[in-house]
């Protein structure tokens, strides 16, 4: 189990601390009652191309086929076992 905090436009379009201030609140929250959590603000913040591209049209939550993409690579590598655990 591990949840995934997602970023939305604003906190691409402008990452202040006030912006940010939700995913500060969860992953304390998460930290702190022993949740698997992966904050995935920063990986959409590294996108080389316009921000806007990972979003359907008009739209501040859902991901287009490129956020899609990218959201599927962050949950591929987080779920993927560490084989060198035994």
């Amino acid at each position: 189990f591990n949840v995934f905090i997602l970023p939305y436009v604003m906190q691409l379009r402008f990452p202040t601390e006030a912006n940010l201030k939700p995913q500060t609140l969860l992953s304390n929250f998460f930290t702190q009652h022993g949740i698997d959590f992966t904050n995935t603000e920063e990986t959409f913040r590294r996108y080389e191309k316009d921000y806007r591209d990972l979003y359907l049209w008009d739209d501040p939550m859902h991901f287009s086929v490129e956020g899609q993409r990218i959201l599927f690579e962050i949950a591929e590598r987080e779920m993927k076992p560490d084989l060198s655990r035994d």
